[in-house]
């Protein structure tokens, strides 16, 4: 099963691997794709993780691979590798820091992840089920999320998306080219997995399946001695030679894994020994498991949750293409590749957070989305084939090529070609009009509300005052505008202020502003330093919210700053998760 048989046969038969149709439409919902996730792309404020992406990206290149972050003269570790970070410091350099030319680089990985989820799905479920997995990739509303971050989660799902690929060519053992796709597969890895750490989660999915395909698949030159073979010690030999065959490859399987992981095993022993990070928790299974199902179908949320009404459309999608693969019996091992990709990784997170609190929210739960991407394109693959009259397949049949998996041919000479659930052709008895307009009714019933449901999410994130991520625009904007000397800007979260210089620079500012606490800093140190402001500033204005996000009373500051000045006004800010607040102090300075 793998898309370089596809190529084969396909010459074979005389008519084109890839036809014009199906280019000019995946070129279509790649321009759709990029033109969504540059719509309104800089109308959030930098958020905390970004700040920290921009300040990454201005280190030195060894600085980059070194993960090393500064906060107040403190060094620090990133646990996010530098794979993107190397890649935004060159948009960097050759587009500037405005905020369109940094964020543009994700929106741009987004979009080229349609033509992998084309190519995955295709490759894997048939050509019907590939087009449909460009289409939920390119309206998915949490695709559409993360692609606009500066941050690395586009790059992680476009490098998943490209090793299922790979993957394919190499589950196909008849593949002349199978080392180099071996090749391809291994260095995609170490892609993805120096861009996020979660992608070992992913490659312990494709390294559990190969292993399971090994040892639990047939192995044809076995069998074919065994058959041929008079003499029952040859079949042994047979047997033997078999059981070593798959010993190597789960051996090479092991060493390949090892290699990938071992670069990031003492950076995970460092994290798993450090303090529990703030706002991390641990979470249960079925947690976890409804999160998955509501951010994948829907999209991202205030609350982390979505109603079972809009929700349902996109897992009944997946479900049926779940179904109609498992009905289909040379799919079965796409099928399994498939929901191991979406369910192991998930296990994983859950059995991990069980030992020490890894999880912060739907972007953790990434690295399982192309699993889901590719059973929701075989739903639209298998409602679109049993929706189409049998004088329509062959026509539309054209838009590709056939899956290695749905190529099977029966010898009868007269029978009426019909595209089977995974959309290629067989040769087998024409169906009824029930089935074609059961078919019909499941493609209205699961594409309409799926259709509103997407359309509603897309708005929400765009326009939604409730999907507004820490705004430290809007404070940043007032500071410069309002503030003058001898008054002092106080920020109160340490990790926050790479993102709040940005802003602040962006804006104008000029007035002086601190960090307090510094990172680190101890209570009453902090207290302090903040009180001998008051030597010379008549106003103090607190940017009290976002809190710090190491072990530091959140509200100890504000307490000590109400018990010794007037607490003037305050404003907080429209919000998503993390609330933006600041207060103004009237301090009595005689400056005033």
């Amino acid at each position: 099963m793998s898309g370089a048989r596809t190529s084969a046969i396909a010459r074979q038969e005389g008519r084109p691997d890839v036809t014009w149709t199906a280019t000019l439409l995946i070129a279509l919902l790649t321009a759709l794709a990029f033109a969504l996730r540059l719509y309104r792309i800089e109308a959030q404020s930098l958020w905390s993780d970004e700040g920290l992406s921009v300040y990454r990206a201005a280190l030195p290149w060894r600085d980059i691979l070194a993960n090393t972050i500064v906060v107040d003269g403190v060094t620090t570790r990133d646990l996010t590798p530098p794979g993107y970070f190397l890649l935004l410091a060159l948009v960097r350099h050759f587009a500037g820091e405005g905020l369109f030319a940094l964020r543009w680089l994700g929106a741009l990985l987004g979009a080229l992840s349609v033509p992998l989820a084309w190519r995955a799905g295709r490759a894997w479920f048939g050509r019907r089920a590939g087009i449909g997995a460009a289409l939920v990739l390119t309206v998915s509303p949490i695709h559409v999320w993360y692609s606009q971050e500066m941050r690395n989660y586009s790059l992680l799902i476009a490098a998943i998306l490209a090793t299922t690929w790979a993957l394919a060519h190499v589950a196909d053992r008849a593949d002349s080219r199978r080392t180099g796709w071996w090749l391809a597969w291994t260095g995609l890895w170490g892609i993805s997995i120096a861009s996020h750490a979660f992608a070992l989660l992913a490659l312990a999915a494709h390294v559990s399946w190969l292993a399971a395909s090994t040892w639990l698949g047939p192995d044809s030159a076995a069998r074919e001695i065994r058959v041929a073979a008079d003499d029952e010690s040859v079949a042994r030999r047979a047997g033997t030679a078999t059981t070593a065959r798959r010993l190597r490859r789960s051996a090479a399987l092991l060493a390949v894994a090892a290699l990938l992981a071992v670069p990031l095993a003492p950076r995970a022993w460092s994290y798993f020994r450090a303090p529990v990070q703030i706002d991390f928790e641990a979470v249960s299974w079925a947690t976890i498991a409804r999160h998955a199902m509501d951010a994948f179908a829907v999209g991202i949320s205030p609350t982390l949750r979505h109603s079972i009404s809009d929700s349902w459309p996109l897992v009944a999608l997946a479900v049926v293409g779940l179904v109609a693969v498992w009905a289909h019996p040379p799919a079965r091992r796409a099928a399994s590749l498939a929901t191991t990709m979406l369910v192991l990784p998930l296990v994983l997170i859950a059995a991990l957070s069980s030992l020490r609190p890894i999880y912060n929210g739907p972007r953790h739960l990434l690295v399982a989305f192309p699993g889901f991407v590719l059973l929701a394109g075989a739903g639209i693959g298998a409602l679109w084939n049993l929706s189409l009259p049998p004088q329509l397949a062959p026509a539309l049949g054209r838009m590709g090529t056939r899956t290695f998996a749905s190529r099977r041919r029966s010898t009868e000479a007269q029978a009426s070609p019909v595209p089977n659930p995974l959309g290629a052709s067989s040769f087998v008895p024409a169906p009824s009009r029930l089935p074609i307009l059961i078919g019909a009714m499941l493609a209205l019933g699961i594409g309409l509300p799926a259709s509103r449901s997407i359309a509603r999410q897309l708005t929400r994130q765009f326009h939604g005052e409730d999907y507004v991520k820490d705004d430290v625009r809007a404070a940043a904007h007032f500071f410069a505008r309002e503030v003058t000397a001898p008054d002092v800007i106080v920020v109160h979260d340490p990790l926050i202020q790479f993102a709040f210089a940005y802003e602040y620079r962006r804006a104008g500012g000029t007035q002086t502003w601190l960090g307090i606490p510094r990172y680190g800093e101890a209570e009453q140190d902090a207290a302090r330093r903040l009180r001998a402001l008051a030597d010379h500033a008549p106003t103090v204005w607190f940017l009290e919210r976002p809190k710090p996000r190491f072990p530091f009373d959140p509200d100890y500051l504000s307490e000590k700053a109400d018990e010794s000045w007037h607490r003037r006004t305050e404003h907080e800010y429209a919000r998503m998760w993390l609330p933006v607040r600041w207060a103004a102090y009237d301090t009595g300075s005689g400056a005033e």
